[in-house]
């Protein structure tokens, strides 16, 4: 036996109540230029902002290797740049393509950094090892917060789908621009001094970026 589906009529005052704050609530949005765009908007920042750096803190550490490190890391450090844009900008964009998981590219690429400097650089440590790595890995930290900020004003415009993941990858690119003005600066080029002391920029901004992109979710649900 059919039964005949009976209508729910809503009285306009309701529907005004209902729609009122639902339209109060939404706010005018710019569209996002093309991913191409942004990407290149991405690496533009990172090149400008490490220039800037670099012509403060200077270029001692270019010096003091030879032509073989120098072309590797920064094939290397160039590389990770393009692959961290990418990444930014396709989670800036909802429904996005992900060919590999944004933590998987992080790590592979961690990786591959920490494994050049150990294969490419002399090992051996120096006799004021802390002393001369603390400088580093403050200066590189230091290097990386106003970093993420800047890439921050350009991914804000998105709408990424896991903060953990965006800050995580915000993070990490902000870690890796303080590791590039630091392998430029510092005189010490040993695979050690790098491995300790440059390495940790990277992890520790990476980490801290998680951080972050967790607390602005958890309180994102709560609000």
């Amino acid at each position: 036996m059919m039964e005949d589906s009976v209508g729910v009529e809503i009285s306009p005052a309701l529907h005004r109540r209902i729609a009122r704050p639902m339209l109060m609530s939404l706010r005018p949005v710019k569209p996002l230029p093309p991913l191409r765009i942004s990407i290149v908007q991405l690496i533009v920042l990172f090149v400008v902002f490490s220039s800037a750096l670099v012509a403060v803190m200077g270029t001692a550490g270019i010096a003091r290797a030879s032509l073989l490190q120098v072309v590797g890391i920064g094939v290397l450090l160039a590389t990770g740049v393009c692959l961290f844009s990418v990444l930014l900008a396709r989670q800036m964009r909802p429904g996005s393509y992900q060919p590999v998981p944004g933590y998987t590219v992080l790590a592979a690429f961690g990786l591959g950094l920490l494994t050049a400097m150990g294969v490419l650089f002399p090992w051996g440590m120096a006799p004021r090892f802390v002393a001369q790595g603390w400088p580093c890995l403050l200066g590189g930290v230091s290097a990386a917060v106003p970093a993420a900020a800047l890439l921050w004003l350009v991914v804000r415009r998105g709408a990424p789908l896991s903060m953990r993941t965006m800050g995580g990858t915000l993070g990490a690119t902000a870690g890796l621009l303080g590791v590039t003005a630091l392998q430029v600066k510092c005189p010490h080029q040993e695979a050690l001094h790098l491995l300790v002391w440059h390495g940790s920029v990277l992890v520790i901004a990476t980490c801290a970026g998680v951080l972050a992109g967790w607390l602005a979710q958890k309180l994102s649900r709560r609000a």
